[in-house]
């Protein structure tokens, strides 16, 4: 946090505050080691700040998480946000572009988070429908743009899983300024809209989109400007006017957009770059081969740090603390791009829970951790990944799940069917192939 490029950012967005033990700037290094941690609970930040500053603190000083917990709600989520996107600067800043792209190259696509079950939470980010009152948990939906050669969070919104601005569309609408003329989006089928497209072609954005499912089984390559064997140019007719834009904004939309359309293997693809010669077929796919990286962006926040289920009991702090989750990850990408500069190999290829796992480490180990990480850096270089063309798994577990039963009442009327009748007894779903015993 000394850095010279980072505290300018922090002082900008320091609250007022007392000097107490937890200053804004140690709340804020307390906070990012509850990300990088596998045990994230605020009752094990404190213990570890104590037994790590005993002689800096008063004898006997308590372990209540009371006054950290206070410090963090202070905390303002736009110094977060400012030192996310800071470090995705850093990151981007030292990439070596894998494709011939003007700018950058960006993987969008969203991603629903579980909160905690409180009236507040509820209210903000309500449990789905289909749920009964008192067994659902409130529910959040995320979209994130993440730099496709490095892994860093770019940018984020967030939203309630349904409503009137609950979309991924009217979320990518709010992020659509953190895109430049030049770059390239890679998203999948639901970003593939007349909108979407006509909004980046103005803006000479180009993008490499699935075609949507109902928009695929119509096309015909026989139509259009044929510039290969399933691959031609094609005109798409303005649908009607949409409830959240204005007639006069509607009116200004051009009828029709030409756009190119080419198959691959068992997926239509949608693509700005109509230049055969200098983008083929086979390169936009492999482009867009590269958008399953984001999958695995939010698999390491949500399996390997842990974010799946959010702890903060309101929506708040819970954005807060998707947002501290995303400056962790970007911190790790930090080092894994020291690695692959250091080494000469690819961020992607470098294993995000093996740098995790020797950052933690080295924070437990060493008073002034980052005096010493580079010394450990070729660990990282041990563990490398990403190697795995057509890769096919099933979405199924293989390791069965607890006995145990669902709770389909609430937790009150449960307690008292247990005092009155005792525990049920244990009961395991049938996970055979045709619905028999496993």
């Amino acid at each position: 946090m000394s850095d010279s490029t980072i505290k300018p950012i922090i002082e900008q967005f320091l609250p007022e505050y007392r000097e107490r033990i937890f200053t804004p700037t140690i709340t804020l290094s307390l906070f990012l080691k509850q990300a990088f941690s596998p045990i994230s609970s605020c009752t094990n930040a404190v213990n570890n700040f104590i037994i790590e500053n005993k002689e800096k603190l008063p004898n006997k000083v308590s372990n209540s998480t009371g006054s950290y917990c206070r410090s963090r709600q202070k905390l303002p989520i736009e110094m977060i946000q400012a030192l996310t996107k800071h470090t995705s600067m850093e990151v981007k800043s030292n990439l070596e572009k894998e494709y011939d792209v003007r700018g950058n190259i960006y993987l969008i696509d969203g991603t629903t988070f579980s909160l905690p079950d409180t009236e507040k939470n509820q209210t903000k980010y309500p449990q789905q429908k289909a749920q009964a009152e008192g067994l659902g948990f409130p529910i959040c939906r995320a979209l994130g743009v993440f730099c496709l050669e490095s892994g860093v969070a770019i940018n984020a919104e967030i939203a309630p899983f349904k409503g009137k601005d609950a979309s991924e569309h009217h979320m990518l609408r709010k992020l659509i300024d953190t895109f430049q003329a030049g770059d390239l989006i890679v998203g999948d089928s639901l970003y593939s809209s007349f909108w979407l497209i006509e909004h980046f072609q103005r803006n000479d954005i180009d993008f490499v989109f699935q075609q949507n499912g109902q928009r695929s089984k119509k096309s015909d390559f026989r139509t259009g400007k044929k510039l290969g064997k399933n691959d031609h140019i094609i005109e798409y007719k303005k649908p009607p006017k949409p409830e959240w834009m204005s007639a006069e904004k509607y009116e200004g939309i051009p009828k029709t957009i030409k756009v190119r359309e080419l198959k691959e293997q068992y997926k239509i693809l949608v693509t700005s770059y109509n230049d055969v010669n200098e983008y083929p077929s086979e390169k936009v796919n492999e482009i867009y081969k590269r958008r399953w990286n984001i999958e695995l962006d939010f698999r390491n926040l949500k399996t390997t740090m842990s974010l799946s289920q959010l702890s903060c009991k309101t929506p708040e702090m819970c954005e807060k603390e998707i947002w501290i989750y995303l400056l962790a990850n970007n911190i790790i990408r930090i080092f894994m791009m020291q690695t692959s500069i250091n080494y000469k190999i690819k961020p992607r290829t470098i294993s995000f829970k093996c740098t995790l796992q020797i950052w933690n480490k080295i924070l437990d180990k060493f008073e002034n951790p980052l005096a010493v990480v580079a010394d450990f850096l070729y660990l990282m270089t041990r563990n490398r990944v990403g190697n795995r063309p057509g890769r096919i798994e099933p979405r199924a577990k293989k390791r069965r799940s607890s006995a145990y039963t669902l709770l389909m009442v609430p937790r009150e009327v449960a307690r008292e069917n247990v005092r009155k009748n005792g525990h049920p007894p244990k009961k395991r779903k049938n996970t055979g192939e045709r619905g028999g015993k496993a």
